[in-house]
């Protein structure tokens, strides 16, 4: 039993840390939370010993315990974590309420902009609760004013390219604190970009870092400080894909709007991504460790990035059969998950599909939204449905693929437009994909 002295107590003996209701019978079922200033330092052990675990699957324990650390020695950092640890709380009460329709939860927010709006040197704590309070947005279905925060965030970033000659070296020669915020912003922004619709804010960064055919950034492994596999689990030529092609739809879109798109020129940009996007010749099982889980979770990323590449160039079409084909080539590397051991293999304090299914819930929306066949759209549910327990955007993700496959399978009946609305939907709820 963990608790949060006398007011509530937090049962962690089941997976995942379920509440146990019965202990905490004297609170209302949707409860108005009440943070009282003796609480924050256990809200602050609830997210040491609970919360991190949750925020970054794939991290490991010297990174937990470096973020950690982080949180616990700067104020705008712990007041940032104190609020996510709430968060958290507050979905595990009421999965079905959002924990920022709360004024208490509003107020909170309130007053973290306003330690960060006075932070006009930048700082890295400031960096660092920005990072908690997108993830506190996550956390709480993954929709909301995440941008605020993202380009707090970046700020501090683009301060701290400005001190090394390039983003590469400030990669390989930053501190470790500094190496995280770098990479976490990275990665908030790229898959952020598909989103918003717009070019991502670090494109010539992630160029320059990245891109394989110039890149100076050797990723030696998982480990090496400056490989994205830790802790997002993709690899760098992944990221640097999806970033180029988040940036090719936006160059497509205003090729279209000046009437000059070269269908030539667009086929030629995306086959120099796609060329790095390229499935590998036997898809082996993945080991059941941290490793066999950043591999699959890059593995569902790349095969999913090939996907959104392909959609922006033949258009929304599920029938184009190379669609078709990276639809499957993503599914190959999900259905992994609904096998033994991946199912139930408990990995750095998460069952291996658990870690894997929310790190990728890029890969799940964009393979479920061109989902034509039964059994393709029931893995793609089933794994959300069993990996959701109202902490995160697995259940927005979910609900947002059911109202597409219903749009979808309406305008098959009346044989009308076979193109997949998924950018407005996506655009309309506001669902940062991370």
């Amino acid at each position: 039993m963990f608790s949060f002295g006398p007011l509530y107590h937090f049962n962690t003996t089941t997976e995942d840390y379920m509440v146990d209701y019965d202990t905490v019978s004297f609170f209302p079922r949707n409860p108005e939370p009440i943070i009282a200033p003796c609480l924050v330092d256990e809200m602050l052990t609830h997210y040491r010993e609970r919360v991190v675990k949750a925020q970054y699957l794939f991290a490991d324990t010297q990174m937990r315990n470096l973020i950690c650390d982080i949180v616990m020695s700067n104020t705008r950092s712990r007041e940032a974590a104190s609020l996510l640890s709430s968060v958290h709380w507050q979905r595990f009460q009421n999965p079905n309420a959002l924990a920022f329709e709360s004024a208490e939860t509003q107020r909170r927010l309130l007053d973290i902009q306003g330690l960060l709006n006075q932070d006009y040197t930048k700082s890295p704590d400031g960096a660092m609760a920005a990072l908690h309070v997108v993830s506190s947005h996550l956390f709480d279905g993954g929709g909301g004013d995440w941008e605020w925060w993202l380009a707090t965030s970046y700020g501090y970033v683009d301060q701290l390219f400005s001190r090394y000659h390039s983003p590469s070296e400030a990669l390989m020669r930053c501190t470790a604190r500094d190496a995280f915020i770098i990479k976490t912003s990275i990665w908030f922004d790229v898959l952020a970009s598909v989103t918003t619709q717009k070019v991502p804010h670090f494109l010539e960064p992630i160029r320059s870092m990245f891109d394989p055919t110039q890149s100076k950034i050797q990723e030696l492994g998982a480990e090496d400080p400056s490989s994205m596999m830790s802790p997002m689990g993709c690899h760098n030529d992944v990221v640097w894909a999806l970033a180029e092609t988040s940036e090719l739809f936006c160059w497509k879109q205003q090729e279209l709007a000046n009437e000059t798109l070269s269908v030539p020129t667009l086929v030629r940009k995306a086959t120099r991504i796609d060329e790095y996007l390229q499935p590998p010749p036997v898809l082996s099982y993945p080991s059941t460790n941290i490793d066999g889980c950043r591999h699959l979770a890059s593995e569902i990323f790349r095969a999913s990035a090939r996907l959104y590449l392909r959609a922006i160039v033949s258009g929304d079409h599920p029938c184009v059969p190379e669609i078709r084909e990276s639809v499957q080539d993503t599914i190959n590397c999900v259905q992994f998950l609904n096998c033994p051991p991946s199912c139930n293999t408990e990995v750095n304090g998460q069952t291996m599909s658990r870690s894997v299914v929310r790190n990728t819930v890029f890969g799940f929306f964009i393979c479920g939204a061109f989902a034509e066949r039964s059994d393709h759209r029931e893995l793609i549910q089933g794994l959300l449905d069993r990996e959701g327990d109202g902490i995160g955007n697995s259940g927005s993700i979910r609900r947002l693929l059911h109202k597409i496959w219903e749009q979808r399978d309406v305008a098959r009946r009346q044989h009308s437009s076979a193109v997949v609305n998924w950018r407005n939907e996506l655009a309309k709820e506001h669902i940062l994909l991370v």
